[in-house]
């Protein structure tokens, strides 16, 4: 969708290219084919010419001197140009006899015939007129940002509930996509407030960000975008880094990650697509975030990380082990949204595809890396590998527009069967 928006850019900024041209070629065209001697041109010519001897005479005699009347049309306005092609039969005479000659004949050059241009002109102005169009709904549905009836902005995906951390209360954290520098910025909410907070300074975390509470504070953590952008103006290339912010003093720093161990050979580097999801667990930090272990797409996998030192540096990429699932095109796990269940275990939730059928599934571990077989608590339709309900964490789950504003962004509470409800509680009035 958004090579298509790039290619719809690039076609615009061609077509003015071919609109200037055809304009300028047909306003040329119209002054040598129509142009009208001035008076005061007349009056020039009228004098140079009166103020030269009759050589008609010795033309009639010798046959190599002009007549009057020609000396008047070289010394006329048109004659003044030398734009002469010297493989003419009539480049001897004046510029008005010899473009009528031609024009006459036929021998004008296809793209200067009048209706070529005028048909050009036209066709230009249609496909103009359409690509306008389309950016100017672009801009429309991108670049003004509302909130639908159910308090979020029709882009918005990849939430993350948390609950009380310090002395915050339940927050939730989403990613909006924006024409600005980077693509996607950070969104963050707090239960009961009217107010959405976008960080717009921190697109280098927003391509997919998920909050989580550490030491009592709550963080947030991410990378850059690192897909095209609609407004090519405004593309900021992935840094290949993962960045934590904390939202209370909004310093950031950079994890120190092993990249070179990222298991993605859909991305020339590791694109760290999808969103993360952060658990602490026996001791340690661990971060998910998909894995695309097949060339040429599909085969959407997740891959863990973990830190034993507050998120400062971490352990190399592992792939996750699924109960009686293997990695294949045609199994698709969208991202995979870890919780802690006790103690001795973790589980899951995560919006997949498996073959062509689409749901929320969910499954268990006891070491963070190997997990059961995948049950699926609800159905939902697959678009392609996709689905349009993510779950978050096992609480929540989040109806987000995939590709067009389709639908209303909702949230609600899901629970062990798979049952939705809608949860208002973070639903907001204003984007901040």
């Amino acid at each position: 969708m958004e090579t298509a928006f790039v290619v719809l850019w690039l076609l615009l900024m061609l077509l003015m290219c071919v609109v200037v041209f055809a304009f300028l070629c047909f306003v040329v065209e119209e002054l040598e084919f129509n142009h009208e001697p001035s008076k005061y041109e007349r009056n020039v010519n009228d004098a140079v010419v009166g103020a030269l001897p009759n050589l008609s005479n010795l033309e009639q005699k010798f046959g190599v001197f002009a007549t009057s009347t020609q000396q008047q049309q070289l010394f006329s306005f048109s004659a003044l140009s030398t734009d002469y092609d010297e493989n003419d039969d009539d480049k001897n005479q004046p510029i008005v006899v010899a473009a009528a000659a031609r024009k006459k004949s036929g021998g004008v050059v296809w793209y200067r015939r009048r209706g070529v241009r005028r048909w050009t002109l036209a066709v230009c102005v249609v496909i103009f007129a359409v690509a306008a169009a389309a950016i100017a709904y672009v801009f429309n549905v991108e670049g003004v940002k509302r909130l639908g009836r159910h308090g979020f902005e029709w882009t918005e995906r990849y939430a993350t509930v948390i609950g009380p951390c310090g002395e915050r209360r339940e927050t939730i954290s989403t990613r909006m996509r924006y024409l600005g520098e980077g693509k996607y910025l950070p969104v963050i909410r707090t239960r009961g407030s009217d107010v959405a907070s976008v960080l717009w300074e921190f697109s280098l975390i927003g391509y997919n960000p998920s909050i989580f509470c550490m030491n009592e504070t709550v963080y947030l953590i991410g990378s850059a975008n690192i897909e095209v952008h609609i407004n090519v103006l405004a593309s900021a290339p992935a840094t290949g880094r993962i960045n934590i912010l904390n939202l209370d003093t909004l310093a950031i720093f950079e994890a120190r990650v092993p990249m070179n161990t990222c298991i993605d050979e859909m991305f020339s580097k590791c694109g760290l697509d999808s969103k993360f999801s952060m658990v602490f667990f026996k001791g340690c930090w661990i971060a998910y975030i998909r894995s695309n272990p097949l060339k040429g797409g599909g085969a959407r996998h997740v891959q863990l990380m973990k830190s034993y030192d507050s998120c400062i540096t971490w352990t190399p990429f592992v792939l996750v082990e699924i109960d009686g699932m293997q990695v294949s095109k045609n199994n698709n796990i969208y991202f995979f949204d870890v919780y802690n269940v006790n103690e001795t275990h973790v589980g899951a939730r995560f919006p997949a595809v498996f073959g062509t059928e689409g749901g929320i599934y969910e499954c268990e571990s006891e070491d963070a890396v190997r997990w059961t077989a995948p049950r699926k608590i609800r159905s939902v339709a697959a678009h392609g590998a996709r689905t349009t309900l993510h779950p978050s964490g096992a609480s929540h789950a989040l109806r987000i527009n995939l590709h067009f504003d389709e639908n209303d962004v909702e949230l609600f509470e899901i629970d062990s069967f798979g049952r939705l409800q809608e949860d208002s509680t973070f639903s907001t009035r204003t984007l901040v």
